[in-house]
């Protein structure tokens, strides 16, 4: 039987990875070893576990799905300082570099340059365990890179590659195609901010196989602020010498003390494909939706995010945990109705939170999910609670509470946004508490 309103999410198959990203500019000059001096190191480490299988939702068999999701990451680092300037970011001081290649300037890049064969070792494959591996490094640091680090950012080109096979609730797949990359604007603006890109294929997305499509975004990156600095120490510089590590806690709200490598320090890139990208056909149950890839003969579409990665730095010996908490969503404006998922991931060693992603996803076929917030701030409200921000500090969780075991509910209240919906009282279930290395 054929639906013709319905849409799907998907993710890699039999993949999981992450990491974060921000627009700007680093000079990477200022971490190298210097003569003499005694250096530790810091390694960057992609990951991917397998996991629940990223096509739950849509198709149990695994048989298709998100089969290709390539960006060109320009660079990955620690900083100890910068300032936020929206959602991007200038001033950054005491950078840590991780990760960067050199891709020229983010603005120069187009579409001829973007499909350009020898423009294409720029591009990691999220799907791809061996280039995701890519990513590897292991840094040298100095005395003179000791000190408090608060943010992590990463930064890519606007020009990202997918390649996907998406079934729909009614038995319609809807497959990737290239094609021309359109300019819009919203509505009542006129700012290159505010403007979005389709890519317009010739071909029907209802007629396969998949192919490689370039899909443009408007951004180039993202931030993140940690709940508590994190600390790089003289002693650090000599993996010898063993650290007590405090950051735990006991039931009693006591340290748990345990020792610590000194001097070797990771970073764990992660990103979830579960839910990562949907597809509709005929869905007119969120006008607010805009496809980034859409057929002319057909009124089929594929939405494709911003890359949801971030990266969690922590001391070899400590426990990177993911907390995983889910919500149901009632929308009830003039221009969605309906009921939608959300899915919060807290990144944490001991209590601080290093990480946050949030992502929306259907929960019955028929309306498609806006985009949330990202979550750039996490702050302690002094009682225990949690105030998760959008990049304004504009909270998006207030008081969110986190909970000690899997199956414990909450509630919290939910600022929306710019999706122009009332603040409203969810509720909150945890689901999944994950050691991710």
């Amino acid at each position: 039987m054929r639906i013709t309103n319905g849409l799907a999410f998907v993710g890699c198959v039999s993949a999981f990875v992450s990491v974060f990203l921000c627009s700007g500019c680093i000079d990477f000059g200022s971490s190298s070893d210097s003569g003499g001096s005694t250096a530790g190191r810091i390694r960057l480490v992609p990951s991917i576990n397998g996991g629940r299988n990223a096509l739950a939702r849509v198709a149990p068999s695994g048989g298709s799905g998100l089969e290709s999701f390539q960006v060109a990451v320009s660079d990955i680092s620690l900083a100890k300082d910068l300032t936020t300037s929206g959602s991007g970011w200038s001033g950054i001081s005491g950078v840590l570099p991780l990760f960067s290649q050199d891709i020229g300037d983010h603005n120069s890049v187009d579409t001829t340059m973007a499909r350009d064969p020898a423009w294409s070792r720029h591009y990691i494959d999220f799907c791809s365990q061996a280039s995701i591996g890519r990513i590897a490094s292991s840094k040298p640091f100095t005395l003179r890179d000791t000190g408090d680090y608060h943010w992590v950012v990463i930064n890519w080109a606007p020009f990202f590659r997918v390649r996907s096979a998406i079934p729909l609730p009614g038995g319609d797949t809807v497959f990737t195609h290239d094609g021309p990359v359109t300019r819009h604007l919203y509505p009542n603006s006129n700012g290159n901010d505010n403007a979005y890109y389709i890519t317009e294929p010739s071909q029907s997305l209802l007629q396969g196989p998949a192919e490689e499509a370039i899909v443009r975004k408007n951004n180039g990156g993202t931030w993140f602020r940690f709940l508590k600095p994190l600390h790089l120490t003289e002693a650090d510089l000599d993996s010898a010498v063993t650290l007590a590590d405090t950051v735990g806690r006991d039931s009693a709200g006591q340290p748990i003390v345990k020792f610590v490598p000194s001097g070797k320090w990771n970073v764990l890139l992660v990103f979830n494909p579960l839910d990562f990208l949907y597809a509709g056909q005929n869905d007119h149950s969120n006008t607010g939706i805009n496809g980034d890839i859409v057929s002319a003969d057909s009124s089929a579409y594929v939405h494709v995010p911003f890359l949801k990665a971030t990266a969690v730095p922590y001391r070899e010996g400590e426990d990177v945990m993911r907390e995983t908490y889910e919500f149901s969503v009632q929308i009830d404006t003039a221009w969605a109705r309906g009921t939608y998922g959300m899915r919060l991931e807290l990144y944490l060693i001991g209590d601080n939170v290093v990480a946050a992603t949030l992502n929306s996803y259907p929960t019955d076929g028929s309306l498609a999910p806006p985009d949330v917030p990202t979550i750039f701030f996490a702050e302690d409200k002094g009682d225990g609670s949690l105030s998760l921000q959008n990049y304004d500090h504009s909270p998006v969780f207030d008081g969110f509470l986190r909970r000690q075991v899997v199956g414990q509910e909450g509630t919290v209240l939910w600022n929306a946004g710019p999706l122009s919906q009332d603040a409203q009282t969810l509720t909150y279930r945890l689901a999944e508490i994950k050691k991710m290395n």
